[in-house]
């Protein structure tokens, strides 16, 4: 995948209009206020089941033109909408203005009107929402109106893939007809209309009438074009010679069928998988979509093996490139997101606390979203950071002291620091007693007193446990518990506390001194001004590269480099690189 390339289209502009970010004061079961945002041309929505993944898509379909996300969202008796206490359902989604070229904010709102209880509207500024005033009126502005700005313009596709279910499928497995009741009727039924189909297919026409009704759909009859021949067969890994594809009303249900022919025999969807129907389809859309299009996608991977999934995405890459779409999907494979950057990743997950559904981070790695749906980690050892040069830290303490083990080690960051890892990860691998999980801390997190050891922590009595994790994580950890009396789930409490305590004791450990790891770096080369590290690498970043007083600062990629290369000048018999180096020693000889 050309990730620069694709990174260079947002860069400069080259996707506008394109929606920047969304936002969810009140929406389902989101944590009020989630705000995702969009700086990558491909955008992966990863999470389990119930983590409002689809309810994100439909949201986005709603952002342009006049389309009404009631269509797919709306209240019933069985499943009524709830407006929350404080705000109405609403999102919020920013673009950029091509007049001011600044980014404004769309809202809009679910309001019940006579005719449509479940209708959307374009909504003023709300300061509440953090929204802000609109400027004074400029008649040259087309995108506002007197109180609110415009919607962006731009055409939408919404695929899903679970309901791409093709003429044959809908009549034949899931039609309802009161005179054709069994398989043998629909059988012949089917087999009477099929040369009727077949005739419409092999003349191409656009227009068919059997008994006086018109059977083909919106003239919509066609054989797919070399480039979309060429995209299946990369997908599917198949060599067809050609594809046709029709819409049609044939067997008495709406629907589309596709004719494939390759070198041994020609058949339908009938008797094709649905992973290549499905790919016929979708492929078709996405090449016929006109440029700059959002496209919008729910799980994608359906009925396709890994292989077929990494050249899914290759493909949506490519239309990207050459057509500056915007694309967003929801995906549960790992195949999908490998090769994706972090900020292409969103991961949502439910929050044990609240129960509802949080964005953990604008920015995951794979292993990350790998981890919260359910997916093993290649690699069995894995040693867990808070940012990227703590990890490059480590792999210098390694490489100078034992460079071997290095093969047999993974290195994750996940950013937002110590307490998120406590709260979010840390619990979860003590509650599993993960022992193929080493997290080093920064240094400047080492709690006052030391974590306690087996015997240390047997002793500790109930009431107190709770006082010292927080002393220990700087944080209150709440415990999940099943349902059941209280005295059940103080005891489930304990026990999970106790074992939190056990298990953090092996396998969290803090990198030597009580500095940050920008800290650490620039006390082994000599600095000893260690008030502001971050600003001390801005300026040893802009020297190294020679930049004038005048130029715009190196980017954090760019501030990155220099603090690798900075690692690598840490003398290889730095005490604290051993150390570190005998810490994790000691964790891979346990497992």
């Amino acid at each position: 995948m050309k990730i620069n390339a694709l990174k260079a289209l947002v860069k400069h502009g080259k996707l506008e209009p394109f929606i920047q970010h969304i936002r969810f004061p009140q929406y389902k079961n989101l944590e009020p206020f989630t705000k995702i945002d969009f700086t990558f041309p491909i955008t992966a929505l990863v999470g389990a089941n119930g983590t409002n993944k689809s309810s994100l898509l439909k949201a986005l379909y709603g952002c342009a033109g006049n389309n009404n996300l009631g269509n797919y969202w709306f209240s019933t008796e069985t499943d009524p909408i709830n407006e929350g206490d404080d705000f109405p359902n609403c999102f919020i989604y920013g673009y950029l203005n091509d007049h001011t070229q600044q980014t404004v904010e769309v809202l809009k709102t679910r309001v019940k009107k006579e005719n449509d209880p479940d209708y959307w509207e374009p909504s003023r500024p709300i300061l509440q929402y953090g929204m802000a005033r609109m400027p004074p009126r400029d008649s040259k502005d087309k995108n506002r109106s007197l109180t609110r700005w415009k919607g962006i313009q731009k055409n939408v596709l919404l695929i899903d893939f679970r309901h791409a279910l093709s003429a044959f499928d809908r009549y034949f497995y899931y039609g309802d007809f009161a005179r054709l009741t069994t398989f043998q009727e629909k059988k012949s039924f089917i087999r009477y209309k099929a040369a009727h189909l077949k005739s419409a297919i092999d003349s191409g026409a656009k227009s068919y009438t059997h008994y006086k009704v018109e059977k083909i759909i919106n003239k919509d009859n066609t054989t797919l074009s070399q480039e979309e021949l060429k995209a299946v067969c990369a997908i599917l890994g198949r060599n067809y010679s050609e594809i046709k594809l029709i819409s049609h009303r044939f067997f008495k249900v709406e629907g589309y069928t596709a004719r494939i022919i390759n070198a041994s025999h020609q058949y339908t969807e009938a008797f094709a998988g649905s992973g290549e129907f499905a790919v016929i389809t979708m492929v078709t859309q996405i090449v016929r979509c006109e440029p700059n299009s959002l496209i919008l996608i729910d799980e994608p991977e359906v009925s396709l093996h890994p292989g077929a999934q990494e050249r899914l995405l290759e493909f949506l890459a490519q239309q990207s490139l050459e057509k500056k779409h915007q694309i967003i999907f929801t995906t549960h494979s790992p195949a999908l997101i490998r090769d994706l950057p972090p900020e292409a990743i969103k991961v949502l997950t439910l929050d044990n606390k609240t129960q509802r559904v949080i964005l953990t981070s604008q920015s995951s790695l794979p292993d990350e979203a790998f981890m919260q749906i359910g997916e093993p980690v290649s690699g069995v050892k894995t040693i867990i950071t808070e940012d990227k040069l703590a990890i490059e830290i480590i792999k210098k303490s390694l490489r100078a002291n034992s460079p071997s083990k290095l093969k047999l080690l993974k290195f994750n960051y996940f950013p937002g620091g110590a307490s998120v890892l406590f709260n979010h990860y840390i619990t979860a691998y003590a509650s599993e007693d993960r022992n193929d999980v080493l997290c080093m801390l920064d240094g400047d997190q080492r709690p006052q007193i030391s974590w306690p050891n087996k015997k240390e922590s047997g002793i500790i009595s109930d009431e107190d446990l709770g006082g010292i994790i927080k002393s220990l994580t700087g944080i209150e950890i709440k415990f999940n518990t099943d349902s059941g009396t209280s005295t059940i789930k103080d005891s489930q409490k304990i026990k999970a506390q106790r074992a939190f305590l056990s298990w953090c004791f092996t396998n969290v450990k803090y990198l030597p001194s009580n500095f940050c790891p920008e800290a650490f770096v620039l006390s082994k080369l000599g600095h000893s001004d260690l008030t502001d590290p971050k600003n001390a690498f801005l300026e040893i970043t802009r020297e190294s590269l020679g930049l004038a007083d005048s130029e715009d600062d190196p980017n954090s990629e760019t501030i990155f480099q220099e603090q690798c290369r900075r690692v690598a000048e840490i003398p290889n018999d730095d005490s604290d690189l051993k150390s570190i180096a005998l810490l994790i020693d000691d964790f891979l000889r346990e497992i």
